[in-house]
C-alpha cells in the first residue's frame, strides 16, 4: 500500500500514520478492507415508494389546509373566482388523500 497524499510505501498493519507526512491510514484501511466504498454508505437506508408518496400525500393535504382559507379570504372581498377556491380545496384535500 502506498500513502495517497506522499506516495511511501506503507505497510497497512504497521503504520495508522504516514512517517513521512503524516497523513492518516486508518481510512483508507478502513476504505480498502470495504471494497472501495465506505462502510456506512453501503448501509445507507433508502425510503420506500409506498413511505414517500405517504410523505407527499402529508405534505398536499397540509397545504390545502394553508392555501384553501386564504384563497377563501382573498375570494370574500375581491372578485376572485369562489369555483377556484372550491377546486383548489378538492384537489389539495382529496389528493393528499388519495396519495
Amino acid at each position: 500500500m502506498f500513502c495517497p497524499s506522499c506516495g511511501q510505501q506503507q505497510t497497512p498493519e504497521a503504520a495508522r500514520f504516514c512517517p513521512r507526512c503524516g497523513f492518516p491510514q486508518y481510512g483508507v484501511i478502513n476504505l480498502l478492507n470495504a471494497g472501495g466504498q465506505w462502510p456506512e454508505a453501503s448501509a445507507a437506508p433508502t425510503i420506500s415508494p409506498r413511505k414517500r408518496g405517504v410523505k407527499q400525500g402529508a405534505v398536499l393535504f397540509l397545504l390545502g389546509m394553508i392555501i384553501a382559507p386564504l384563497l377563501a379570504i382573498l375570494a370574500d372581498g375581491t372578485g376572485f373566482p369562489e369555483g377556484l377556491v372550491a377546486a383548489a380545496a378538492v384537489i389539495f384535500f382529496m389528493g393528499g388523500l388519495l396519495r
